[in-house]
């Protein structure tokens, strides 16, 4: 297959003030019929060039000639430029938040209203220019959320004092517990994992019964020897595939486990998908004297 470089003088000018002068400049371009301006992004891009307002080509010419792996250009074969699929799969853990979800049974399902209407809003825009806004009433314990010390103890810390690199990008473990006889998650499944700084991901397959009444039946849950052992290993963070509750029928008397992940400053983020060997984000807004908050996206990277 025939490769092609562009070769051009250039000029470009910056938005902060000065200029910069080529002259026979080359860089690889995907085809013969590349157009000047994918061959300015190409050159801007190469250089690293920030704060660029215009960049005028003269002399360009086309060359029949073998990449040298331009920044940016169809050969880059750096992390920025390989394709998202070819660098780790992402799974998707968040649940899709719609009006009448039932997350946890007994606490009352999100509504969403309409607060500005496609209709009304042609009424304070230009032509053709249209827009809906909703608004969302919900309980912070919906769909996939994550979990402060503030939730259960008055003086612990809320959403926007849990740090961001304790939840983007965290390297994750995994601990499969479905099929397992007991409905208590122990020492015994974490003992030979290492945990210290990494996501600690529980899968226990109770995400099955998710969005039915089953979903309140005999839960799996995290006992407080397992608990005090991970909170003195201190996790980055310990999520499951299922609320740590000992039973949901006891909604508002957290068992001691719970009391144990989150009165040492973790933060539990819980989710209902099967997970790999993977590197875990989840991403909600920061929110003050708030506990829980379902505003978020949690996604695990495979492979990473």
């Amino acid at each position: 297959m025939t490769e092609y470089r562009a070769s051009f003088d250039a000029v470009v000018r910056f938005s902060n003030g000065g200029d910069l002068t080529a002259r026979g400049f080359r860089v690889d371009v995907p085809s013969a019929e590349v157009d000047q301006a994918a061959i300015g992004a190409l050159f801007v891009a190469s250089l690293g060039l920030l704060m660029t307002s215009s960049v005028e080509l003269s002399n360009v010419q086309i060359l029949a000639e073998a990449h040298k792996g331009t920044r940016g250009g169809p050969s880059d074969t750096s992390v920025a430029a390989v394709p998202r699929a070819a660098r780790g799969r992402l799974v998707e853990l968040s649940h899709v938040i719609r009006a009448g979800l039932i997350t946890v049974p007994g606490l009352p399902a999100p509504e969403i209203t309409p607060h500005l209407t496609r209709e009304a809003s042609r009424a304070h825009y230009g032509p053709d220019t249209e827009f809906a806004i909703d608004r969302l009433t919900l309980v912070g314990n919906t769909g996939t959320y994550l979990d402060s010390p503030f939730h259960r103890y008055a003086d612990g810390t809320d959403l926007s004092g849990i740090p961001l690199a304790r939840t983007a990008g965290v390297p994750a473990v995994v601990v499969r517990v479905t099929g397992a006889r007991e409905r208590g998650i122990g020492v015994g499944a974490l003992a030979a994992l290492d945990v210290r700084g990494k996501a600690v991901l529980l899968h226990t397959g109770d995400d099955a019964r998710f969005g039915t009444p089953a979903y309140a039946e005999d839960p799996h849950f995290l006992t407080r020897a397992a608990a005090e052992w991970l909170a003195a290993r201190d996790p980055a963070l310990v999520a499951e595939a299922r609320e740590i509750r000992a039973g949901l029928a006891e909604l508002f008397s957290a068992p001691e486990g719970y009391e144990v992940a989150l009165g040492n400053g973790g933060a539990t983020a819980f989710w209902d998908a099967a997970a790999c060997g993977c590197c875990w984000t989840i991403r909600t807004s920061s929110a003050r004297r708030w506990g829980p908050f379902c505003g978020s996206r949690a996604n695990i990277r495979c492979g990473c």
